[in-house]
């Protein structure tokens, strides 16, 4: 999968802790919109097309899903290409994803837990590790970290 970034001049998205991405998977363009609600973040995703996206690389349009929900009008420019590589692991009735991503000359891994709550997740990705023997430690968004390994 390949993750393409977007920001405005004003850093709209960084200084509201949120994200906006487009990820592409064989041709398949998902949205996402990620704002953070304190101890994690509300996550809204749509299925785009090739027009949706190239209207935001090409003239930073901000698509009109997106615009219904900030009620801004905000001008993008992409900030980073990340791609990634994930693999899924069916653990303790959960999803525990592994991504390894290549950006800035930087190699990137992560794991991540889908649960219903994040009491549930650091359970189950404390156990995981512990069996893999594995030493867990928080970490950042991707963009945030690319934000980091940027400065």
């Amino acid at each position: 999968q390949v993750n393409y970034y977007f920001e405005t001049r004003d850093q709209y998205f960084k200084n509201n802790r949120s994200a906006l991405r487009v990820r592409v998977i064989d041709k398949n363009y998902e949205l996402t919109l990620k704002i953070n609600n304190g101890d994690h973040n509300i996550e809204h995703n749509f299925d785009i097309d090739y027009l949706v996206f190239d209207k935001m690389i090409n003239l930073g349009q901000l698509p009109h899903e997106v615009l219904r929900i900030l009620n801004l009008n905000l001008v993008l420019f992409q900030v980073v290409v990340i791609e990634t590589n994930r693999y899924t692991y069916r653990y303790l009735d959960h999803m525990i994803e592994l991504d390894h991503s290549k950006f800035l000359n930087t190699i990137d891994f992560e794991l991540e837990v889908e649960a219903e709550s994040l009491t549930k997740a650091t359970e189950v990705l404390n156990a995981f590790c512990e069996e893999y023997q594995l030493n867990p430690k928080p970490s950042k968004a991707k963009i945030a970290r690319y934000f980091e390994y940027n400065k």
